[in-house]
C-alpha cells in the first residue's frame, strides 16, 4: 500500500492524523514500518463515528480483506438505476469516503488485488483491511455502557427441566424435543457425548432458532457477508470489559452494521437469556445484558462441594442429584462411568475402559480425589488405573490374524460388521468367540489358514 497505492496527499494526511514525525514518514519504507505501530492510533480512532467503529469491528470479525460494497452499509452507494449503472458509478463516492475517512485517518489498509480475474475495473480490485495489530485499540462499539459490580441472573432452568424429564421417563420413549438419551451407559446430547462444549453449542442452536437470520433485499445481499444475529451479538458483547453491561438498544446500531438489516434486539436478548447464553441484570426498571461473567456459570452451578450432589448408595453405585450437579462435574463423571436411570435417579458405576481413556486428562482433579475417599467402587477402579498407568495394556480374549489380501479384509469387515478391527501392517483383530465363524467363512471363500 505505502509503496504503490498512496498518493502524496494520502501520505501527508496519514502523517498528520497519526502524528508521525518528519523522520518517521521521511520515506515510504519508513511510513510502512511505523504505520502498524500504535503511534497516534488511539487518537485517530477516537474521532471516528459509531458507525465507522462498528464497521471496523465487522472487518476485525471477518479478518482478511473486503471490497467496496461492504462500506456501502454506512456510506451508502449510488442507488439510481441500480442494475444499469456500472460498479465504478455505484461505488465511486463510497470509495472516496472510505479513503478520506479511514485510509487517510491511518486506521485502514488499502491495496489493489491483481489476482481477482473477475474484476474488470480498478474500482473493483480495491481491497481494504483492518490490521489485526490495531484490534486491541478498537473503541467500544457502544455509545454508553453501565458498570455494576454484582452478579446477574443466568437462566439454567431450560436444561435442568430437560434433565428432570429425562430422569422421570427412565428407559421409556424419548420425549419429543428432549435430545438427552443413554446409549450403552453414555449420556448423549443429540448425537454427541454430553459435555460442557456440546451443551453450550446446543444452547446456541436453540437461541439461533429463536432469532432467525433477517431477510435482506437484493441490494443488501451484495454488500458483503453478514454473520448471523446470534454470532454478531456474542462478538459485540465480548467487547465489554469487566463488570460492564449494556441495554439492548445499545446493540441496535452495531447490529445494523453487522447484519445489514434491522433486528428486534430486545427479543433477541430475551431469547439469549432464556436459553442460558446471556446474563441479565435489572436496575431501576431497566434490563441490562452481557455474556456470562464466569465460564463455568454458562452451564450451571460451580459448587465444588461434591457431597452436596453426589452420594454413594448401598448398592455401590453413585447417586447424582441432577438438580444441583455442575455440568462440568457431570461431564467428568460421564467420562469415567456407566450411567443408568433407576427409580427417578441418575446412577453411575465405574467403567475401567472409559476411566483408562480419560485418566490422563482427569488425573489430579478434585473430583477423583473425592471419589477415592467417598465411593469405594470408584476408589478400587482408580487404584487399578493408577497401578496400570504408563503401561501398555492389551485387551483380553482377542485373536490377531494377518490378512495380506485386501479383498479378504473387506469381505471380513462386511461379513462381521463391528466385530473385525483393522490394525496396521495387514493385521486384524476379533474376539476369540468369533474364531469358528471366521474360519468357516475364510475356508468357504477359498483361502488358506495358517495358525501360529
Amino acid at each position: 500500500m505505502c509503496q504503490e497505492d498512496l498518493s502524496e496527499a494520502d501520505v501527508r494526511a496519514i502523517r498528520k492524523a497519526r502524528g508521525f514525525s518528519a523522520e518517521q514518514a521521511a520515506t515510504r519504507t519508513l511510513l510502512e514500518t511505523f504505520f502498524l505501530s500504535d503511534i497516534g492510533l488511539e487518537a485517530a480512532l477516537a474521532v471516528l463515528s459509531l458507525q465507522e467503529i462498528a464497521l471496523l469491528h465487522l472487518l476485525n470479525f471477518h479478518g482478511g480483506s473486503e471490497s467496496l460494497p461492504i462500506f456501502a452499509r454506512i456510506y451508502g452507494a449510488e442507488k439510481r438505476s441500480y442494475y444499469a449503472r456500472t460498479f465504478t458509478q455505484r461505488y465511486k463516492e463510497t470509495c472516496k469516503q472510505v479513503r478520506y475517512a479511514l485510509v487517510r485517518r491511518g486506521v485502514l489498509l488499502m491495496a489493489q488485488d491483481h489476482q481477482d480475474m473477475r474484476a474488470e475495473t480498478k474500482m473493483e480490485r480495491w481491497r481494504f483491511a483492518f490490521p489485526r495489530e490495531f484490534a486491541p485499540f478498537l473503541p467500544s462499539p457502544f455509545q454508553s455502557v453501565a458498570k455494576f459490580e454484582r452478579e446477574g441472573d443466568l437462566q439454567v432452568r431450560a436444561f435442568q427441566q430437560m434433565l428432570r424429564e429425562f430422569i422421570q421417563r427412565g428407559s421409556g420413549e424419548p420425549k419429543r424435543g428432549n435430545p438427552l438419551r443413554l446409549v450403552k451407559g453414555e449420556l448423549r446430547l443429540g448425537e454427541r457425548a454430553f459435555s460442557v462444549e456440546a451443551l453450550r453449542e446446543w444452547q446456541w442452536e436453540r437461541w439461533r432458532a429463536k432469532v432467525p437470520p433477517p431477510r435482506r433485499p437484493a441490494a443488501a445481499i451484495r454488500r458483503g457477508d453478514s454473520p448471523d444475529p446470534v454470532t454478531a451479538i456474542v462478538y459485540l458483547l465480548s467487547c465489554l470489559g469487566e463488570c460492564e453491561w449494556v441495554l439492548p438498544e445499545e446493540l441496535t446500531l452495531p447490529l445494523r452494521v453487522f447484519c445489514d438489516a434491522e433486528l428486534d434486539v430486545q427479543a433477541a436478548c430475551v431469547a439469549g437469556w432464556r436459553w442460558g447464553c446471556l446474563e441479565c441484570l435489572g436496575v431501576d426498571g431497566q434490563v441490562y445484558y452481557r455474556l456470562p461473567a464466569a465460564e463455568g456459570a454458562v452451564v450451571g452451578s460451580t459448587v465444588e462441594d461434591f457431597s452436596a450432589y453426589l452420594e454413594a448408595s448401598p448398592d455401590r453405585r453413585l447417586v447424582i442429584d441432577v438438580e444441583r450437579v455442575p455440568y462440568h462435574v457431570l461431564e467428568q463423571i460421564g467420562a469415567i462411568s456407566d450411567l443408568e436411570v433407576s427409580d427417578n435417579a441418575l446412577l453411575a458405576s465405574p467403567n475401567l475402559v472409559r476411566l483408562g481413556r480419560s485418566f490422563e486428562s482427569l488425573r489430579g482433579r478434585s473430583l477423583l480425589a473425592w471419589l477415592a475417599d467417598h465411593a469405594s467402587p470408584f476408589a478400587e477402579s482408580l487404584q487399578i488405573a493408577e497401578k496400570r498407568w504408563g503401561k501398555l495394556i492389551l485387551h483380553e480374549n482377542l485373536l490377531l490374524a494377518r490378512v495380506s489380501d485386501l479383498a479378504l479384509r473387506v469381505q471380513l469387515e462386511q461379513a462381521f460388521p463391528g466385530q473385525i478391527v483393522i490394525l496396521s501392517d495387514d493385521y486384524v483383530a476379533f474376539p476369540c468367540a468369533l474364531l469358528e465363524a471366521v474360519e468357516k467363512a475364510v475356508d468357504k471363500w477359498g483361502y488358506v489358514i495358517k495358525t501360529a
